[in-house]
């Protein structure tokens, strides 16, 4: 969702231990799930914080990280450790 109001970019992140089916008669389940809303002020910053986001979690062992996090404070933490170096 974009809007030209004011306000600023939104990420919302859920991860679940137990998997959500998201395609319909997959086999794949997914445990982690990204939500963005952004003004159109922020597209580039946007693009940039996708491409950095995917590329943190390609790799496996920062997957986990978010899913161990048990408290909205690990996940925080785990989230900021693991895009330091791709999310500028």
């Amino acid at each position: 969702m974009r809007g030209i109001e004011g306000g600023g970019l939104t990420l919302a992140l859920a991860t679940s231990k137990k998997g959500i089916r998201c395609d319909n008669g997959g086999k794949n389940l997914t445990r982690i799930i990204f939500f963005m809303l952004i003004p159109t002020g922020a597209s580039a910053f946007y693009l940039k914080l996708l491409a950095g986001l995917t590329g943190s979690f390609q790799k496996k062992e920062n997957r986990d990280k978010l899913l161990e996090a048990d408290t909205p404070e690990k996940l925080w933490k785990a989230l900021t450790s693991t895009t330091r170096t791709t999310v500028k």
